[in-house]
């Protein structure tokens, strides 16, 4: 949104206690009119960043204990993250909260980080598995054969994905016509089909992930 003039007005906090005194800001209309407006612009999408991975996915140039390294690292952030989440939670379901009127926004924020927590320890956990059969960092016949498996299995999961959505879009449609012209085009292969209308699927029926290493040993 950028800084603008008039957005705040800024004063200063006396404090009784001895300490340095804060500034302190306040919105003004102006502001909180180009607030409200910035709050309807479309947001940038997720963007993921992690260390960790990166030094995994650069494994060739390593070794495969560095590489185990840092997927164990991954997993032991998930155990410690989701040790100091659960009395947060339930002081939550205690009403123990700074703005308890937004709960239902603290909740959508908490549930996002989980599951992107979740599925980054199911990932390390998983690649973990596939690593105990190579048998150097570089490509070689094992581990090759286990990247084809593991992009085809993602080419049926993400046009698993888009199917539901397009379908469940067409569905929306069908009570908002105005919607039709805009989802007419949500189709086609993976690769090649356009961007389809940002959407939810149920947890219910969302696709399963490609199959885990210890899946294919089933």
């Amino acid at each position: 949104m950028g800084w603008r003039v008039g957005v705040a007005t800024t004063g200063t906090s006396a404090e009784t206690d001895g300490s340095r005194s804060r500034s302190i800001y306040r919105i003004t209309p102006a502001g909180r009119q180009l607030l409200r407006a910035w709050f309807a612009e479309p947001g940038d999408p997720l963007a993921f960043e992690c260390e960790a991975a990166v030094k995994a996915f650069f494994g060739s140039s390593s070794t495969l204990g560095a590489v185990r390294v840092q997927l164990e690292t991954l997993r032991g952030e998930f155990r410690r993250a989701s040790e100091a989440t659960q009395p947060v939670a339930r002081a939550w379901l205690d009403d123990e909260l700074p703005f308890p009127d937004r709960l239902h926004y603290t909740a959508m924020a908490a549930d996002l980080i989980a599951r992107v927590r979740l599925a980054t320890d199911a990932w390390a956990a998983d690649w973990l598995e596939r690593l105990d059969q190579w048998n150097s960092p570089d490509l070689d016949e094992t581990n090759a054969a286990q990247a084809r498996e593991v992009i085809e299995g993602l080419g049926d999961l993400i046009g698993a994905g888009l199917s539901e959505n397009t379908d469940e879009q067409l569905e929306v449609a069908a009570e908002v016509p105005e919607l039709g012209a805009d989802l007419g085009g949500v189709t086609g292969d993976v690769m090649g089909a356009p961007r389809p209308v940002n959407a939810v699927a149920s947890s219910s029926t969302r696709p399963t992930a490609p199959p885990s290493a210890k899946d294919r040993g089933r």
